[in-house]
């Protein structure tokens, strides 16, 4: 919950900075972290609907947490592309 709101305005500013940007490299740039934003509001998402299911919900084969592997993997991919882009910047 604390980090949500900060994830959410950083992707809507590098989404504003996307539309200003003046190259076509400057704008594939803004383009991942606009990506890499989106990915990390989607698991934050998967999360909040992970807690507000059921428990037993949040299993398949009774024992798999697929929502919580959901949330890793989205969040892996999410925080790479934000790593690349921030060193293209």
């Amino acid at each position: 919950i604390v980090q949500t709101p900060a994830v959410l305005f950083a992707t809507f500013l590098v989404y504003l900075q996307r539309n200003k940007a003046t190259s076509l490299k400057e704008s594939k740039v803004y383009e991942l972290l606009l990506f890499a934003g989106c990915l990390l509001c989607a698991a934050m998402a998967v999360s909040f609907a992970e807690i507000s299911i059921e428990r037993h919900h949040a299993y398949i084969y009774g024992c798999f947490p697929y929502l919580h592997v959901v949330i890793h993997i989205l969040e892996q991919i999410g925080i790479y592309n934000y790593g690349v882009g921030v060193a293209a910047l």
